[in-house]
């Protein structure tokens, strides 16, 4: 009998564990990227409900009405899971068709050399040989995939940001240039090496270094560098500066950085809309709703830009995406024919999806 009676008597048992314990299911966080994360704590369900099966399924003496009791447990258990996934398969599909492999996370290069000594501590490798490593690395070295070459370059911009983040150095003009040397004509390898920069002056937190812009202007007439530094940080950290202080934040806060922060913002309009693709993009925001998440940055530029660049990704390139882009509140759309914006949804396209065929 028992073992007929081992997922039911075992999932009654975790169901009194989760009740005494209600931090175990209580505290989840909101699976904001990820739905499947959310399963960590029903993970013992999986061993539990397949040694039942088997136990209904295999053992000889149970009585039958016990493993009819079993069975059509787990068939209610695997009912509700199979219900409440498909009652999840209703969002705008495009948003997970057609995204690339490999997505950029931002994090260190390992393939790319260091310096001499070497140094394996990564906080500690902003020494200038290391950022020469890594220059001659990107220069000299060839890639069959265009992603590898991004994270190289990612990581030297990364090595040149944790030297800029003492304020004693006054090197960091001369070893931004020689990044800058050893990249090619593509603007998204200088936006690779603005935004690992740009990640040892602002942290996600909203903290900035002491001298950030005095690090900016070391930066001018690097190609514009500078702008695309601060923008970087502003992008890394828009989520750490409330709209509603917003005057206060331009106060004293760097214009160019300021931009950044638009621009985060309407990235955020883009994956808050979709969630990730789990939810189906609502034609117009409220505007209400929608002024109160940019702030003082709604009506500009910035904002369309990083609306743009995000869309690619949250969203989608092809024709309905650009229908469901276009429908966005007015003042918008009347940046969505800008230059600027347009390179930016281009460049989104071409970085996320591959699709160098958008105008």
């Amino acid at each position: 009998m028992f073992p007929a009676l081992f997922a039911p008597v075992s999932l009654a048992t975790l169901v009194v564990i989760y009740a005494v314990r209600h931090d175990l299911w209580w505290n989840l966080p909101d699976p904001y990227v990820n739905a499947a994360f959310n399963l960590r704590y029903r993970t013992p369900l999986v061993p539990l409900l397949a040694l039942g099966a088997a136990a209904c399924a295999g053992w000889p003496g149970a009585r039958r009405r016990y493993s009819v009791m079993s069975s059509t447990g787990l068939l209610v258990v695997l009912g509700i899971g199979l219900t409440l996934r498909f009652g999840q398969w209703t969002e705008y599909r495009q948003a997970a068709v057609g995204l690339s492999v490999y997505l950029h996370g931002g994090w260190p290069d390992k393939t790319v050399p260091l310096g001499d000594p070497p140094q394996p501590l990564r906080r500690m490798q902003g020494r200038p040989t290391d950022i020469a490593a890594a220059a001659e690395w990107v220069q000299g070295h060839q890639d069959v995939l265009v992603d590898c070459r991004y994270d190289h370059i990612y990581e030297l911009g990364r090595r040149v940001g944790i030297g800029a983040q003492d304020p004693a150095r006054d090197d960091i003009g001369q070893l931004a240039r020689e990044g800058m040397e050893s990249l090619g004509s593509d603007p998204l390898e200088q936006r690779f090496f603005a935004d690992a920069l740009a990640r040892g002056l602002m942290r996600d937190s909203g903290e900035q270094v002491p001298h950030l812009v005095r690090r900016l202007d070391e930066l001018k007439g690097l190609d514009g560098l500078d702008m695309a530094v601060a923008r970087g940080a502003g992008r890394r950290a828009a989520r750490a500066f409330a709209p509603e202080r917003d005057d206060e934040h331009r106060a004293r806060i760097d214009a160019r950085v300021w931009e950044g922060i638009c621009e985060g913002r309407g990235a955020h309009l883009a994956s808050a809309l979709t969630s990730e693709g789990r939810h189906g993009p609502r034609p117009v925001v409220p505007i209400d709703l929608l002024r109160a998440d940019a702030g003082a940055c709604i009506d500009g530029e910035a904002y369309a830009r990083g609306l743009a660049f995000a869309w690619a990704r949250y969203v989608g390139c092809d024709e309905p995406a650009d229908r469901l882009l276009a429908e966005q509140p007015g003042m918008l759309v009347d940046w969505f024919n800008h230059d600027t914006v347009l390179t930016e949804r281009r460049l989104g396209c071409r970085l996320v999806r591959g699709r160098l065929d958008v105008d």
